[in-house]
């Protein structure tokens, strides 16, 4: 149980414009949770928050944070109706530490890496969020940005907007985890289906081999 289940209260701002973005929206809640950790005194860490749109008025949010040097995540909701914003912490938060490796914490004599567990569709997408993935067979490339939600074709240092990302399957088992999704784009009329076997490898509908960086 990470140090924020005891708030509960929530939070309405008015917001400066009738029309606001989904980043838009996480910048405001973000900076609204900072400055309630302040009021309560709290020495946490925020790392992460990322904020996905659900439909209508809600959003659903993953705050990750850092408390004595334990991460934890915490499910926030998020309701706007384009004019005033609601945040609450739903959940007392689960520590993740040590859940997922980076290369840099892998040790020399270490032959296999461990394994990567990701719980939910929320943490997929925070884990692969601003991530390269280089194809070993060519010249492809593609990086996810989740705050927009979009796949970018990546090519002589210019990200051109692919598509949407949809995860359409979610399996965690005691090998890893494996995750296959769709990039639907609009501007190509095509849907492109990957599978994602975490740590770093991806594959692609015709078998091309990705790793990310």
């Amino acid at each position: 149980m990470g140090k924020i289940y005891s708030i509960v209260l929530v939070i309405c701002v008015i917001l400066s414009s009738c029309s606001v973005s989904t980043e838009q929206i996480r910048r405001e809640v973000l900076s609204s949770i900072n400055e309630e950790f302040q009021n309560q005194e709290l020495d946490i860490s925020i790392q992460n928050f990322i904020l996905v749109h659900e439909g209508g008025n809600h959003y659903k949010g993953i705050l990750t944070t850092n408390e004595d040097g334990e991460i934890f995540k915490y499910e926030v909701a998020v309701v706007c109706d384009g004019t005033n914003y609601q945040w609450k912490i739903e959940d007392d938060g689960v520590n993740t530490s040590g859940t997922v490796e980076s290369t840099e914490q892998k040790t020399s004599n270490s032959s296999t890496p461990r394994q990567v567990i990701i719980n939910n569709e929320y943490d997929f997408r925070a884990y692969i969020n601003n991530r390269t993935f280089q194809s070993l067979e060519d010249n492809l490339k593609w990086k996810f940005v989740n705050s927009e939600n979009t796949w970018y074709s990546v090519g002589d240092g210019q990200y051109v907007p692919f598509g949407t990302l949809e995860v359409i399957k979610h399996i965690t088992e005691i090998e890893g985890t494996i995750i296959t999704f769709l990039v639907h784009s609009p501007y190509q009329n095509s849907t492109i289906r990957f599978s994602f076997l975490t740590p770093n490898t991806l594959f692609d509908q015709e078998g091309r081999e990705y790793v990310m960086k």
